[in-house]
């Protein structure tokens, strides 16, 4: 059996290559080979679909085989490897089932925020999960799993919430968010605009504050507000380093031409993109902050960590 190629239409945010990656990453260590097709239903578990053959799997960069084009993200929040099955029924409709298991929970949540939009129907699994015209897809523990169709019949819809609620059953540990998206402020958060980064490619395709990796973050999350604007915020090993990076961040920042109207004040750096935007920098601990699209100087003081 050969699944079809479908991973790639999914990533809802523009999946623009980062054009300092330089290609595929260095081969990591041989991950685990745990086996994870005991998640997905067996034949007769879906009244009216049966699945197609064996299950795939897809360990370490034998992704790449799977995704090409599309598995540098999926190595850069941490994984470990992949099952792919295919389900179909009677009338000609398939589906696709991929669990990816990842390196630990805050992976699995990064990749499934990476993933999913705004829009969509949420479905009440564990961690939530949500259904996306003709795709679905859900985090549980350290595995982020995506179910599509290939078409947006009641049928076709109703097996990939079945499939989600039957593999969702089987991971026994539901995991927690990572604990930096809580540093987000509450008020006026849009919840379903939140997104977990591992690395420059996750934040470039979120905002593009620069084409190289000038931040150098060890985690970032982002999220954005009902006034309008984003909040960013990164975090360093220790206070020391972020101090530097942010420094490093900033003179870069002022040379890449993509902000003007550089200020700094005792609190904070001011500036404003190339869309106009003010956008508010300012370093606290190991943390720094980006407020991005500000209303004013002051609030933004008052919104940020």
């Amino acid at each position: 059996m050969t699944v079809r190629m479908i991973t790639l239409p999914l990533l809802l945010c523009p999946v623009l290559l980062f054009p300092a990656c330089g290609g595929r990453p260095e081969p990591a260590p041989a991950p685990k080979a745990a086996a994870i097709p005991t998640f997905l239903p067996a034949s007769g578990e879906l009244a009216g679909w049966q699945p197609e053959d064996a299950p795939q799997v897809f360990r370490g960069e034998a992704l790449w085989e799977h995704i090409n084009g599309g598995a540098e993200i999926y190595h850069e929040y941490g994984f470990e490897q992949a099952t792919v099955q295919e389900y179909a029924n009677g009338t000609g409709k398939s589906v696709v089932v991929e669990v990816f298991e990842m390196t630990d929970p805050a992976s699995a949540f990064g990749i499934y925020s990476f993933k999913i939009g705004r829009a969509g129907e949420e479905l009440g699994l564990t961690n939530g999960g949500r259904l996306e015209s003709y795709y679905l897809n859900f985090w549980k523990g350290k595995f982020a799993v995506t179910i599509t169709g290939f078409e947006e019949d009641p049928d076709t819809l109703q097996a990939l919430k079945s499939l989600a609620r039957l593999v969702d059953g089987r991971i026994e540990s539901a995991g927690d968010p990572p604990a930096l998206v809580r540093m987000l402020p509450e008020s006026g958060l849009d919840r379903q605009t939140v997104k977990y980064f591992k690395g420059s490619q996750g934040l470039f395709n979120s905002y593009a504050f620069d084409t190289a990796d000038i931040f150098r973050f060890q985690e970032a999350v982002r999220g954005v507000y009902e006034e309008g604007y984003e909040i960013y915020i990164l975090q360093y090993a220790s206070e020391e380093d972020c101090r530097l990076r942010a420094a490093e961040s900033l003179a870069m920042l002022g040379k890449s031409g993509r902000f003007k109207e550089f200020r700094s004040g005792p609190e904070a750096h001011f500036m404003r993109d190339s869309a106009g935007k003010l956008t508010v920098f300012r370093s606290r601990n190991r943390h720094t902050c980006i407020i991005v699209g500000a209303p004013s100087p002051e609030r933004a003081l008052r919104i940020g960590i």
